[in-house]
């Protein structure tokens, strides 16, 4: 009867760790490739416009996306809601 309940309980942790695991690695996953992409586009543009690299400005241009996503997502989505469900 032990056997059944560990069972069950090593299934349940591991859905449970599935799923929180699972968003992490896909958003860890689109941000890798993403910065693949940009970092790709980036270094051409630069190098034909400048003749130089810049190293990681990927990276910049990516966080720096993310960051405006998420600002405008902040002002844009949730500020409307807050002041609606607090008058």
């Amino acid at each position: 009867m032990g056997d059944k309940k560990f069972s069950k309980n090593l299934l349940a942790w591991f859905l449970q760790g599935l799923l929180f695991t699972a968003p992490v690695s896909l958003t860890i996953y689109i941000i890798y490739k993403s910065f693949r992409i940009v970092d790709g586009i980036l270094t051409d543009v630069i190098l034909e416009i400048f003749g130089f690299r810049i190293p990681g400005l990927g990276m910049v241009v990516i966080l720096g996306t993310i960051t405006l996503i998420g600002f405008l997502g902040s002002s844009i989505v949730f500020r409307p809601l807050f002041l609606t469900s607090t008058n």
